[in-house]
């Protein structure tokens, strides 16, 4: 039983808190969703490693200099079980090679990377195997990933369910345990969000505390992918009565923003003088003499971009939403069944269905937060499509290249809250078929599982 029951607590047993049957369910699987997806096979993996890899021995701001990495720290490309396991006592090597760690993933903030530098740092403390310190690298950002999302689901007021049960979802499961920024992101959008709806419904006025979780949380947001800083939007959700005075009211609204738009905007700078004003690449998809260009004429035609947005949309949406569902997980090469991708889908949205939502569209105050978080979201995917459009589509495209259904992931939680119909689905009813829904969710993840071990394993 999951969640509140409203019988007298001598007469039934006590309910499963929420975070707790988040923690039973996802911990486990996503161990073995970890175990069972070799190094290297998620999309952008060795990218994030090799750059976790420069941070972990010091590396930290961009440099022009040229940097160094062991030859053999990304060798083994879409490896297999069977390649893995006969590099177990493999040590990284003592040649060093020039790193290409630089203007695809060193644009990112290091506190990306954080996480998965201390665990590549704490492996190299008990092993030399090379294995090790990549999973190192892995089990930080899933630890950082699983912690934040266990924090939306406790601090959620309403949608646990449906948090829990995105959580589930295949392709989620395979960002997560990965060493990639992109799970980091998906935890610290879900943490924001449900913070904020929680500072929403306290009965008393933001403390100082609460205010350093919210500055926090902001700067993870945008730190973790400067794509979803929209959902900063957010804050304004919080009404007068959370503050002490109007001027308190500006400070705290007002000051996350700000202070993450002046550190990107340092980032940023520092990028260019490190990266791309020294920066001797050949011309091709996401270098300057390509970026400067799109982004001149999307600022010229503005509307000749929208209409090759939404030509993309329409286009490419059914292979958009089957890979946010998992049919195709790692690098996009392993397949699932679509019969268990399908069931996921529809437990996903009779969980969706089953969970109290917002205050409907009639009420001025519920519908705020539902046309915020709508907003929040469109922002956030014209940002994903304009990073695309600049770094890697070709000049004057037809389409918009490279938009994959997880980019999508950090944002299902505040779509799911907006779209919620108005109205509650029976308690009785609801706390009957939430166990069962979730239990078949996490049935049908160990059959995902199961299938990309036999994928990769020979």
């Amino acid at each position: 039983m999951i969640g509140h029951d409203p019988r007298p607590a001598g007469r039934i047993r006590r309910a499963l808190r929420p975070e707790v049957a988040f923690l039973l369910l996802f911990v486990p699987i996503s161990l073995l969703m970890m175990l069972a997806m070799p190094m290297f096979r998620v999309a952008d993996e060795p990218a994030h490693l090799q750059r976790a890899y420069l941070i972990s021995t010091g590396h930290i701001l961009p440099t022009r200099e040229t940097l160094f990495e062991p030859e053999n720290l990304l060798s083994g490309t879409g490896m297999t079980h069977a390649a893995q396991r006969s590099l177990l006592s493999e040590p990284l090597s003592e040649t060093l090679v020039p790193s290409t760690a630089g203007f695809n993933t060193g644009i990112y903030p290091p506190l990306s990377y954080v996480p998965q530098a201390v665990g590549m740092r704490i492996a190299r403390l008990f092993t030399s195997s090379r294995l090790a310190m990549l999973f190192g690298a892995r089990v930080g950002a899933w630890l950082v990933s699983t912690l934040l999302l266990f924090l939306s689901v406790r601090w959620l007021p309403r949608g646990k369910g449906a948090l829990i049960a995105i959580a589930l979802l295949p392709m989620l499961l395979s960002e997560v345990v990965s060493a990639s920024a992109d799970g980091l992101a998906i935890g610290a959008a879900a943490a924001l969000v449900a913070w904020v709806l929680r500072l929403r419904d306290a009965p008393r006025p933001i403390g100082g505390r609460s205010w350093l979780v919210t500055l926090l949380l902001s700067v993870c947001v945008v730190s973790f992918k400067l794509l979803y800083a929209p959902l900063l939007l957010v804050l304004a959700l919080l009404p007068p009565s959370c503050f002490a005075t109007p001027k308190q009211r500006r400070l705290l609204c007002w000051a996350p923003p700000l202070l993450c738009a002046a550190l990107m905007l340092g980032w940023l700078g520092l990028c260019y003088t490190g990266y791309v004003a020294g920066s001797t690449a050949e011309p091709g998809a996401g270098s300057v003499s390509t970026i400067v260009p799109q982004l001149l004429h999307v600022l010229q035609h503005p509307l000749r971009f929208l209409v090759t947005l939404l030509r993309t949309l329409l286009q490419q949406f059914s292979a958009i939403v089957l890979t946010l569902f998992g049919l195709h997980l790692g690098a996009l090469d392993l397949t699932m069944p679509r019969s268990a991708i399908y069931a996921s889908a529809l437990a996903l949205l009779a969980v969706w269905a089953l969970e109290p939502g917002l205050s409907g569209w009639r009420c001025p105050a519920g519908r705020r937060v539902r046309i915020a978080l709508l907003c929040a979201i469109a922002l956030s995917v014209l940002a994903c499509f304009l990073s695309l459009y600049l770094w890697w589509t070709p000049l004057h495209a037809g389409t918009i290249e490279g938009f994959q259904g997880r980019y999508l992931l950090p944002l299902m939680l505040p779509l799911f809250l907006a779209l919620r119909p108005e109205g509650q689905v029976s308690p009785v009813l609801r706390r009957q078929a939430l166990p069962v829904l979730l239990g078949l969710m996490g049935a049908i993840d160990l059959v995902i599982v199961s299938h990309v071990w036999m994928l990769t394993a020979l």
